[in-house]
């Protein structure tokens, strides 16, 4: 089942994909005109950063794509063989046993204060 945060992911992405298609097209119709240097440059560095933005958006359905067929967000647990599985529960008792070796010092709970008389100051 497809999470509902890669589809509004896709969706936003297939937007920007048609977004960008049209002006990357309008930046190469630009850059063939009749330009000054200077002009162009600014032109082509453009077209350039939008190029390299469509790729990105590319490249990040297919890693979307590539979650969604994992089944994300869930993680499926891993099927593995009864000895394998059985040494995995010794290990684990091995490791909550040697858990109780250890201990967290205890800390006060309660502090009682008993204040003397007053002392006069004295001279200056």
């Amino acid at each position: 089942m497809t999470s509902p945060n890669v589809t509004a992911a896709l969706d936003e992405l297939a937007a920007a994909i048609l977004a960008i298609e049209p002006e990357i097209r309008g930046h190469e119709s630009l850059s063939n005109d009749a330009l000054s240097d200077e002009t162009r440059s600014f032109v082509l560095a453009e077209l350039s950063r939008r190029r390299e933005l469509l790729g990105l958006y590319r490249r990040a359905v297919e890693e979307l794509e590539a979650l969604d067929a994992a089944g994300f967000p869930d993680i499926p647990d891993a099927v593995v063989p009864v000895s394998v599985a059985d040494e995995l529960h010794r290990q684990q008792a091995a490791i909550q046993a040697a858990i109780q070796d250890f201990t967290v010092p205890t800390t006060a709970s309660e502090l009682i204060l008993t204040i003397g008389e007053a002392i006069p100051k004295t001279g200056s």
